[in-house]
């Protein structure tokens, strides 16, 4: 497997925000919860003190709204030096709770190169899903003006590092950074594991670095779009009628019907775009022409550079593995019937690596300079 950028690769942080307390000064509404749980959520009234090592939970209102999210601190952070921040959005859960720190396990990855994790929340609470234009996940709420709150909340309690400043999400959720990252240009890059775009996202007119995490032969959300897992519906559906009709006996063919599933609920105002659209959108924004490939049994890596401004597009297709995130020890919310995920690539290294070595735009912090 091709070597990823190491950490220790990565530019000097930026310039910490002024008359910034030290962290034993600072205290949140919040409550505590220990890496690898789920966080609970807090009653308003209680007040902690945010340790590093430690992950809490946040309200924030949005129009009116009560939304939550939960952030945690880098074990061993001084409380002083300026913290690069990675916002995670979450994909559904089987059984409608928050997804714990556990899945991802990003939460390790923070103690270890020292940047801050927060932990969105999905305004359908039912099922922990946002708010993305697609019919089946719509409702009321402004995912835009909940992103940019707990930002702003953020900031004005914690010394961030304004220059790295990154989004990432896992199935929906990684649907949903594509389609918050055209309108903030303070996101200095987005990545995806097991992620999509639906064709409704505005216009990308300002250059971000994007990572994209996918297996090969991922059911849910296939490689080529909701044309792939309609014409694979076709196909299982044509070869039960055939065995019936040669063999006298039909059979049931449980992917076959989750294929067929997936489809219809696709094709109702539910679209998934093939997997090239996100690395065309992405290359067109940043202007990222110098494109190298490698490829190994295991995956093929497509990468697509800046030199310029410093941006990146890269495409990690993984060849085993299904809709679940690789290399995760948690695997409580696998789907069984659709594979095994992949044991063999980390996608939490794959992120954590890729947002520390990829700043915001060269030109980007120009313009946010002024």
């Amino acid at each position: 497997m091709a070597d990823l950028p190491r950490i220790s690769d990565t530019q000097a942080p930026g310039t910490p925000a002024p008359d910034h307390q030290p962290l034993s000064l600072l205290s949140i509404t919040a409550e505590k919860s220990t890496p690898g749980s789920t966080p609970a959520a807090t009653d308003n009234q209680s007040t902690v003190t945010l340790t590093p090592g430690a992950t809490t939970v946040e309200n924030v209102s949005v129009n009116g709204d009560n939304r939550q999210f939960a952030v945690h601190l880098p074990k061993g952070w001084d409380g002083k030096s300026p913290l690069p921040v990675l916002y995670y959005f979450n994909g559904m859960r089987p059984d409608g709770k928050p997804e714990p720190e556990s899945f991802t396990g990003l939460s390790d990855r923070s103690d270890k190169d020292s940047f801050a994790v927060v932990y969105m929340r999905g305004s359908n609470e039912g099922n922990q899903t946002y708010n993305n234009g697609q019919k089946v996940f719509a409702n009321d709420k402004d995912e835009n003006a909940y992103l940019n709150k707990v930002h702003d909340t953020l900031s004005a309690q914690l010394p961030l590092d304004q220059s790295r400043q990154g989004l990432a999400g896992f199935s929906q959720g990684g649907n949903e950074v594509y389609a918050l990252a055209p309108g903030n240009k303070w996101v200095a890059s987005v990545q995806s594991v097991e992620g999509y775009m639906t064709g409704m996202e505005a216009p990308l007119n300002h250059p971000v670095s994007e990572q994209n995490i996918h297996a090969l032969h991922d059911p849910i959300i296939p490689e080529n779009g909701t044309g792939q897992v309609c014409a694979q519906a076709d196909r299982e559906a044509q070869a039960v009628i055939d065995a019936a009709r040669y063999n006298g006996e039909g059979y049931i063919d449980f992917k076959g019907l989750l294929h067929g599933v997936t489809c219809d609920i696709e094709r109702d105002h539910n679209n998934i775009e093939p997997q090239r659209t996100i690395v065309s959108t992405y290359r067109g924004a940043d202007g990222a022409k110098a494109g190298q490939t490698t490829m190994t049994p295991d995956l093929s890596i497509y990468d697509f550079k800046n030199l310029a401004n410093g941006t990146e597009v890269r495409q990690v297709t993984l060849n085993q593995g299904t809709h679940a995130w690789a290399g995760s020890t948690d695997h409580s919310g696998d789907i069984p019937i659709i594979g095994q995920p992949n044991e063999k690539f980390s996608a939490s290294d794959a992120i954590a690596q890729f947002f520390l070595n990829h700043p915001l735009a060269q030109e980007q912090s120009m313009t946010s300079a002024k």
